[in-house]
This record gives structure tokens, C-alpha cells and sequence, in this order.
């Protein structure tokens, strides 16, 4: 099965907004990122990257 099919589109659609939420939940709210602006902004920056990447993927699934 090729991974350029509309499953595929919907896996990354998936896993983009899974690993956006697991940052959240499993390093933003621990209090060692917490107690770190530099570790905390990185982790910040990354959850943003990756909800932006489910955003982008999503207008392009809608688009199909």
C-alpha cells in the first residue's frame, strides 16, 4: 500500500496532532520544563510546530 494515499495523508494528520498533544501534556505541564525558560520555550516551539503541520495537512486533506 502506498503511503501517498489519502490513508497515509490521514495517518500524518493523526500522528501530527497526537505528538502535538502528548508535548503538552507529557513536557509542558512537567515541572522540570516548567522551571526551565530555555527547555520550556524549545518544548513550546516544538507543540506549535507540530500543530501548524496538523493545520497545513488538514486544509490540504480538505482540499482532495
Amino acid at each position: 500500500m502506498s503511503q501517498l494515499d489519502e490513508f497515509g495523508r490521514h495517518e500524518v494528520l493523526h500522528m501530527s496532532q497526537f505528538l502535538a498533544r502528548a508535548i503538552e501534556e507529557e513536557l509542558l505541564e512537567h515541572e522540570q520544563i516548567a522551571s526551565h525558560p530555555e527547555w520550556k520555550a524549545l518544548a513550546e516551539a516544538a507543540c506549535v510546530a507540530l500543530n501548524d503541520l496538523y493545520q497545513t495537512i488538514g486544509a490540504s486533506h480538505l482540499d482532495k
